[in-house]
């Protein structure tokens, strides 16, 4: 078992880190987490599984289909909260409606932040555009939920794709952003050629430490593929900042750090940084170096560490296939 196994409290986010040395985790590949509320003993959900995921409710798996019976909707409203974002919508079309008629007016309504599909005969599913655990759905309220087989609170967050494991590595850390101080966390190994998977840790309880605000982070990430097109995996990648006495915060100044993720099967990779510092982002094994200013913008939840919209500031240039990375909406 670990040396280690923390989950750290930062200002509306947990960070989970995971100490594994190699000789434990012999016949496993991956790593995969979950996470309950309030109770140790609670429901968990996954945070992890094979493949990134989008949010959605109801947050189960299911089959789109095209139910024949009807509902009266017209005049009737659904309110929602998309990655934070408030959504509502009033159903405008004259009645009767069928599930799969609902679905497409809201998905209009609701671009291009999430849509909406029919799961099966009664429910409505509402989806996020976004993938990974960032991307998070929430029914807030409405007249329309009984008609549509949706509950006021009902919540889905999406999946991360399971972590790595590296024989160079020994701290596996994650960034739950919607983590609180009463989550606790689970762990368990997994070997992906088998789909076998070993038991599940003790739970892992919430362990205050300092941190800067969520809002004062930006997840940066990196999409590697190539010459042929192939994703590349497992490939390091190092981000570094010198000391450049930057204030994030009138009192507070970032030191010199070091931090470094591996990209899964998919050839992604992501970690959360300080907004407005400078840092050196370097690709193991490659000669991709470049310096760049993290973004500042508010608005900007996300950012391509390799993105040519970057290139003003470093020499680095950069080839962005049109490869459709992630346009499934569902399983």
């Amino acid at each position: 078992m670990p040396q280690v196994t923390t989950a750290l409290v930062a200002s509306g986010y947990i960070e989970v880190d995971v100490y594994l040395q190699p000789s434990e985790w012999v016949g496993y590949d991956m790593l995969e987490m979950s996470v309950a509320e309030l109770t140790p003993h609670g429901i968990y959900t996954p945070i992890h599984e094979a493949d990134y995921r989008n949010a959605r409710v109801p947050d189960t798996a299911y089959t789109p289909t095209t139910p024949g019976a009807t509902r009266l909707l017209q005049g009737k409203t659904i309110e929602m909260t998309v990655c934070g974002v408030p959504l509502s919508h009033t159903f405008s079309q004259a009645n009767p409606y069928t599930l799969e008629e609902a679905a497409d007016e809201l998905t209009a309504a609701l671009a291009p932040l999430a849509s909406s599909e029919c799961g099966n005969t009664s429910t409505l599913f509402v989806l996020s555009t976004n993938i990974g655990r960032s991307a998070m759905v929430q029914i807030t309220g409405g007249t329309a939920l009984a008609d549509l087989g949706l509950l006021e609170g009902d919540k889905g967050y999406g999946r991360e794709t399971r972590i790595r494991l590296g024989t160079q590595q020994t701290r596996y850390s994650f960034l739950d952003p919607y983590g609180t101080p009463t989550s606790f966390y689970k762990y368990r190994l997994v070997d992906s050629v088998s789909n076998t998977f070993g038991p599940w840790s003790d739970p892992i309880s919430a362990t205050a430490v300092p941190r800067l605000p969520f809002e004062q982070m930006i997840l940066g990430y990196i999409r590697l593929v190539d010459a042929t097109g192939a994703y590349v995996p497992n490939r390091q990648v190092i981000v570094t900042n010198s000391f450049t006495n930057k204030s994030v915060k009138p009192d507070v100044v970032v030191s010199g750090t070091y931090a470094d993720v591996r990209t899964d099967k998919n050839g992604y990779a992501a970690l959360y940084l300080v907004r407005g510092i400078e840092v050196t982002i370097a690709i193991h094994g490659t000669n991709m170096v470049r310096n760049i200013t993290v973004p500042t913008d508010p608005a900007q939840q996300t950012f391509n560490m390799l993105g040519p919209d970057l290139g003003d500031q470093d020499a680095f240039s950069v080839a962005v296939p049109e490869i459709p990375y992630a346009t499934r909406r569902t399983l």
